[in-house]
């Protein structure tokens, strides 16, 4: 399964700049960072560091704005969004993901996993030939 050629529109305080899409439906799972979390597992060697994986039945860039404007006395950098994996049931998709990743536990909120994108990209596609 390639990447679907889409491009998201970033708004203040979330960067859709890099963000790749994978899969068909109108719902989506979303999977964002920050930079200074990716410069710190860049650092460290490390292959995994803290993402957020959400699911909303509308716009995932909407979704993650309200997200980041909800704290922006407590967040001051932008989201940066990976991925996004449309599909028809955002819930059973987010669902599935999660028992499948390692939380990080150090991460205030309970949709932070350790994790990167090869691993999600790769999970994204059993979950596709399991549940298609």
């Amino acid at each position: 399964m390639r990447p679907v050629d889409r491009d998201w529109s970033s708004k203040s305080g979330v960067d859709a700049s890099r963000a790749k899409t994978y899969g068909l439906g109108g719902q989506h799972v979303y999977c964002y960072s920050f930079n200074s979390r990716l410069e710190l597992a860049h650092i460290k060697q490390s292959l995994c560091c803290s993402i957020k994986v959400g699911m909303v039945s509308g716009d995932p860039i909407d979704r993650i704005w309200q997200q980041i404007s909800a704290s922006k006395t407590a967040i001051s950098e932008a989201a940066v969004v990976l991925l996004i994996f449309q599909t028809n049931d955002c819930r059973h998709l987010e669902r599935w993901l999660h028992k499948k990743l390692q939380r990080d536990t150090n991460a205030h909120g309970r949709e932070w996993f350790l994790t990167n994108e090869n691993e999600l990209v790769r999970l994204f596609r059993t979950y596709a030939r399991e549940y298609s």
